[in-house]
């Protein structure tokens, strides 16, 4: 890894685990187990209860409360500062139309811009549709945070320029790159069609043609004779 982001495998370094759902707090037991972890989360009676060790969804036990020696607890956005690592946990609840809502992620990721610094590492991990980490959520970083987002796969910033973090650079040196829909957006028009059988490898025969349906024979019937008569004219004068 880059000298200038060891700092990221430091196990002194903190992780931020934002929202202590079903999700984030069995994350942040196991990784309070290695190194310092701050578990934050806006509901201060969620955050009561696990200062208490006790937690009411049950997904952890007051035994692996108490192991998890390096955790701590809080609701301040202060205690999020000094942190490096961030990974949010946020639910993300759908409707009757099976539509995502996005609202506690955008939050979330107002939160973390407010004291996001170059180097940092987020991480998402709630449920989204792909592309909306991209699409939805780097812009809030950019945002609230002044930095701008670095693909894995685009060229390092001059090596003059501040330690940087996976995905994130100072704005000057990024060019913004053209917003996608989602691919949730995108509807398909292609029509689905049966598979096609394999072709055999037994030698085809030719079908033979139905034989063509066969009209009924007409009757012949003898002509009358003709009349010696010839036929009378209509008067058009009065009688």
């Amino acid at each position: 890894m880059d000298q200038a982001l060891a700092h990221l495998t430091d196990p002194d370094t903190p992780i931020a685990i934002i929202g202590l759902g079903y999700v984030g707090l069995p994350l942040a037991v196991e990784f309070a187990k290695h190194r310092p972890v701050v578990g934050y989360d806006i509901n201060q009676t969620r955050i009561a209860e696990l200062e208490a060790g006790r937690d009411s969804t049950r997904e952890t036990s007051p035994e692996h409360l108490a192991a998890a020696r390096h955790l701590t607890y809080s609701s301040d956005l202060e205690a999020l500062r000094p942190c490096r690592i961030f990974i949010v946990t946020v639910p993300t609840p759908v409707d009757a139309y099976k539509r995502p809502d996005l609202t506690p992620l955008i939050k979330a990721s107002e939160t973390v811009g407010k004291v996001l610094k170059l180097g940092d590492l987020v991480i998402y991990e709630s449920t989204v549709y792909p592309g909306c980490t991209e699409e939805d959520c780097v812009p809030v970083l950019e945002r609230i945070s002044g930095l701008s987002y670095r693909a894995s796969n685009q060229p390092q910033a001059p090596t003059h320029h501040s330690p940087l973090l996976p995905g994130l650079l100072p704005r000057a040196h990024q060019p913004r790159r053209p917003r996608t829909p989602p691919h949730h957006h995108q509807k398909s028009h292609q029509r689905l069609h049966p598979p096609r059988s394999p072709p055999s490898s037994m030698p085809s025969t030719p079908r033979s043609s139905p034989p063509a349906p066969t009209r009924p024979a007409a009757s012949v019937l003898p002509k009358p004779p003709r009349s010696s008569r010839t036929p009378s004219a209509i008067s058009t004068s009065p009688s």
